[in-house]
């Protein structure tokens, strides 16, 4: 019988069916044929039932009958007899619209945490607000929920469930985690789940998206607005828990056009920044510990300052730079590009007239007023020299430091310096005993 699932917008539910979709490899919920379950069954309780699978169990469903002490020796028996039991109950079913997350089916008996993570059981009543024992699901979607797993990327001491209204990323997703889940079966090599040993769920989301890119064609995420989220949760009996995490759409769009530009290497320069460490950056890093470069994209803050540091240091490049400048934080192009000649133009003065004193004064300024008249100097000193062309115009000045009727010199001093920095790097390196050692006043 077919035409019995769907999506349904619940991330349960419709995680399980990628998981199943993928396992009997059709493209649509509608094509999954009941009749072809039986095989299926079989297959995903011998892989719950392997040991590391198990503990992926705990997190997913609290007291199932895989991992309820009392069913010992009967686990394959009692869950077998618990999918056929829901299969045979979809017919029986009335159509009265009662289940919470098709809107479609009628509800056979309200929905546990040993069928639906994060549900209401036994004494847990005020878990929902009416103090019912479990959630209203019907037998579809209580069934397609028991394929959620296949899915589940393991993040610590909870998983993460990946979802997308993409089904161009869902269908990767679930093609990559079907992939993984029949090496471990193949090789009877099994681990917990998806396991790579990540437990910070905001570089797991990182992570996550970063290899849907690197390991597709660019071409199949461009001309679509894409958002990852991930719900990091856990459905463990002592401390169920849940939590969410957004990839905004214009974070995903930089690292598909950072994939395209051949650069995706270099902006892990600015990532390691995140970490606030001295010692050398390695994997395990990015696995466990907080980074605040991944954390200011995911809460819409500027991480400009991390491609520089106070040794005149550049990380990335001005491309890399200039991507984030366009997609994540919306700047006019024609704003970017005229920051950037004037950095080339500051930058060729320097070199030229030897005028280290300029750079320090730029780099010293702590507010609008003193980094005006920072800029004033320089424009002076040209003319002093002879330049031909002024620094800038007076429309060119409003546009690249104005937004709005504010003055947005922070982040133009930023840009500047990067450029700065990046243009100067041997000129710097050669000069820089020179000016340790000629430690000219600030501004003047």
């Amino acid at each position: 019988m077919k035409n019995v699932f769907g999506f349904t917008g619940n991330p349960f539910v419709d995680g399980g069916l990628w998981g199943l979709m993928e396992w009997l490899k059709v493209k649509e919920p509608g094509e999954i044929d009941t009749e072809d379950l039986n095989d299926v069954f079989e297959e995903i309780t011998d892989l719950y039932t392997t040991e590391m699978w198990k503990k992926l169990i705990y997190y997913v469903f609290a007291n199932n009958d895989i991992i309820n002490p009392s069913h010992k020796g009967q686990e394959k028996e009692k869950y077998l007899n618990y999918l056929h039991g829901l299969a045979n109950s979809i017919d029986e079913v009335s159509d009265d619209r009662s289940c919470i997350a098709c809107g479609k089916r009628g509800v056979v008996g309200p929905a546990k945490r040993k069928d639906v993570p994060l549900t209401g059981s036994g004494k847990l009543r005020n878990f929902f607000s009416y103090a019912a024992e479990g959630a209203d699901y019907c037998p579809v979607c209580t069934l397609a929920v028991q394929f959620l797993p296949l899915v589940l990327y393991t993040c610590g001491d909870k998983v993460a469930l990946v979802s997308c209204h993409s089904k161009k990323v869902m269908r990767r997703w679930a093609r990559e985690c079907h992939s993984r889940v029949n090496t471990q079966r193949l090789s009877k090599q099994y681990t917990k789940g998806i396991d790579d040993g990540y437990s910070n769920p905001r570089n797991t989301l990182f992570h996550i998206a970063g290899d849907l890119i690197l390991a597709h064609q660019v071409e199949e995420f461009t001309g679509e607005d894409i958002t990852i989220r991930i719900y990091n949760f856990t459905s463990y009996n002592q401390a169920p828990d849940i939590e969410i995490y957004d990839l905004p759409v214009p974070v995903f769009r930089f690292m598909v056009f950072l994939k395209q530009s051949g650069e995706y290497a270099k902006w892990f320069e600015v990532v390691g920044r995140g970490f606030n460490r001295k010692e050398e950056i390695g994997e395990e890093h990015f696995k466990k510990y907080n980074n605040q470069v991944y954390n200011n994209m995911l809460m819409n803050r500027s991480i400009l300052g991390y491609f520089t540091d106070k040794e005149r240091n550049i990380y990335g490049t001005w491309n890399i730079l200039e991507l984030y400048l366009k997609e994540v934080m919306g700047m006019d192009e024609k704003r970017i590009r005229l920051i950037k000649e004037l950095g080339d133009e500051i930058a060729g003065f320097i070199r030229k007239k030897d005028h280290i004193r300029r750079l320090r004064d730029l780099e010293n300024v702590s507010n609008y007023h003193s980094f005006r008249n920072v800029l004033r100097l320089i424009a002076r000193d040209r003319l002093q020299y002879g330049e031909a062309e002024p620094l800038f115009t007076l429309d060119e000045y409003v546009e690249m430091i104005y937004d709005g009727e504010i003055a947005n010199w922070k982040e133009v001093q930023d840009l500047l310096l990067f450029r700065i920095y990046e243009v100067l790097h041997d000129w710097l390196v050669n000069n820089k005993l020179d000016d340790e050692k000629n430690g000219e006043e600030a501004i003047g």
